[in-house]
């Protein structure tokens, strides 16, 4: 096992063996009893475990359905307020999707524009006849 694997599951599971799944424990055990990193991880992972055993949450049966309820309440007036309200461009910005969208328009539009020539440098002869001609220095 290695040493990044195991520190997943002692944040997975804790410092108590009767957590961890059966075969992971087997190897956390031939790691606990090869390195001195390991154990030094375990012994955090106990010390957190047992703290909070022994602070328990002080949240009343009732505050948790109150909390449910507030997000229930702000999901429902998001979904009754009127979208139409706002201007097109910032319902447009107010979400992830469009903005991908918007980055991937600009980019197929920057291809086409590479495409079109209009960024094209003025070729020596072109800019040989515009100088004759206009009496200006336009060789690039």
């Amino acid at each position: 096992m290695s040493m990044e694997r195991f520190k997943r599951l002692l944040d997975a599971y804790g410092a108590d063996a009767r957590r961890w799944p059966e075969a992971d424990w087997t190897r956390a055990q031939s790691l606990l009893s090869a390195s001195p990193e390991a154990r030094t991880e375990w012994s955090r992972a106990a010390a957190l475990d047992s703290l909070l055993d022994h602070h328990p949450a002080k949240a009343d049966d009732g505050a948790v359905e109150r909390c449910f309820d507030r997000i229930v309440a702000e999901l429902d007036r998001r979904q009754a307020a009127p979208q139409a309200s706002a201007p097109f461009m910032a319902r447009l910005a107010a979400s992830t999707a469009p903005r991908a969208s918007f980055f991937a328009v600009i980019a197929v539009l920057g291809f086409l524009f590479g495409l079109s020539g209009w960024g094209e440098p003025v070729s020596t002869a072109a800019a040989d006849t515009m100088s004759i001609t206009y009496g200006g220095d336009f060789g690039l």
